[in-house]
């Protein structure tokens, strides 16, 4: 439509681990599994010098309802309680 506002453009922020799928048995969730799959992650990367990912550098891809509920909650108030999104780009 001619004349439409765009919508403002998101600010970018630095993410260091970009999360594609985080999938737990439906039987298994709500047990805090996901959380400790991503606190993992976010620690892996002390095992080779590296500092741990803090949660404010942690994005999603794509994510379903229930990612997307995850998501927050994982990051709490973290950039104002925005989830960081990127797309994943295969080379």
């Amino acid at each position: 439509k001619e004349g439409a506002a765009m919508p403002p453009k998101a600010a970018e922020v630095p993410a260091s681990l970009g999360v594609v799928l985080i999938w737990v048995r439906r039987t298994e969730r709500r047990k805090g599994l996901a959380s400790a799959m991503l606190d993992a992650a976010c620690g892996c990367l002390a095992s080779i010098g590296a500092p741990p990912v803090p949660v404010e550098q942690v994005a999603f891809s794509q994510t379903t309802d229930m990612g997307s509920l995850f998501a927050r909650r994982y990051i709490g108030q973290t950039h104002q309680g925005a989830v960081l999104q990127y797309t994943p780009v295969c080379t």
